[in-house]
């Protein structure tokens, strides 16, 4: 319409209709593009927020598992080896059995106690790192995804250098594996032999390695993950405009 009206004004050369049609085209060319990329940009926007609060999540349930009063916190852990080896080389008995035993058996299995974040996953392996527009954000996830990896590609390193005892002493193991229905997998349970343990110094000798590398491993995994995700978490609050102390009250 105003197309066919320019031309119209070009032939009786109604030079100021002709500007006036001009303006109204080219104003709405650059209202059409302005609002493609407004579109564009809130769309980029939503769907940053979304990865953001995904991650957000994750890194709280992270934070929960290993930070102060979480099951895998450093001095819970530092406190059950303690109790192990005052049970095993000290003769006490300060843990049932039914803790005791799995524990001691399962002391070459080295884990990674967080591993990496699904959403930092999703992030790093479909290239949208970049798609974060906050600079200091993007290098805290960054930092994490590489320290993440560093501890991943060392733990094959730190099962070569401990001993599957229950493989090794048969005898003074017996294993059951059941359905775990909370974990929907297979998990066990552990029957040991203390006494027989006790008195074997070859056994001793072995669990020392074990725990001597499971230690020194979690200890330096946890701290440095945990300072990890409290900087993670902080950069992103700061980005979402989340106040904790606010939620809490």
């Amino acid at each position: 319409m105003i197309l066919g009206r320019l031309a119209t004004s070009i032939r009786k050369q109604d030079w100021f209709t002709v500007v006036i049609e001009t303006l109204i085209v080219v104003f709405g060319v650059y209202l059409g593009i302005q609002l493609g990329n407004w579109n564009s940009d809130n769309a980029s926007a939503r769907s940053e927020r979304a990865v953001l609060e995904q991650l957000h999540e994750e890194v709280l349930i992270a934070q929960a598992a290993i930070g102060p009063g979480g099951p895998y916190h450093i001095e819970r852990f530092s406190e059950m080896v303690q109790l192990i080896f005052m049970d095993i080389y000290e003769g006490e008995n300060n843990l049932p059995l039914n803790v005791l035993c799995p524990a001691v058996a399962g002391s070459h299995l080295v884990l990674n106690p967080v591993g990496e974040l699904s959403a930092v996953d999703q992030l790093i392996a479909n290239g949208r790192l970049s798609s974060i527009r906050d600079a200091r954000l993007r290098s805290a996830i960054a930092s994490f995804h590489s320290l993440s990896t560093k501890k991943q590609a060392r733990l094959p390193e730190l099962g070569a250098i401990t001993y599957n005892l229950p493989g090794l002493f048969p005898e003074y193991f017996s294993l059951e594996p059941f359905w775990a229905e909370e974990e929907d997998g297979v998990d066990w349970t552990a029957e040991c032999d203390l006494e027989a343990m006790r008195a074997d110094h070859n056994f001793l000798n072995l669990f020392a390695i074990n725990a001597d590398a499971y230690d020194a491993w979690y200890q330096s995994s946890v701290m440095e993950t945990l300072v990890e995700l409290q900087a993670l978490d902080a950069h992103i609050d700061r980005v979402l405009g989340i106040d904790h102390a606010e939620a809490d009250q």
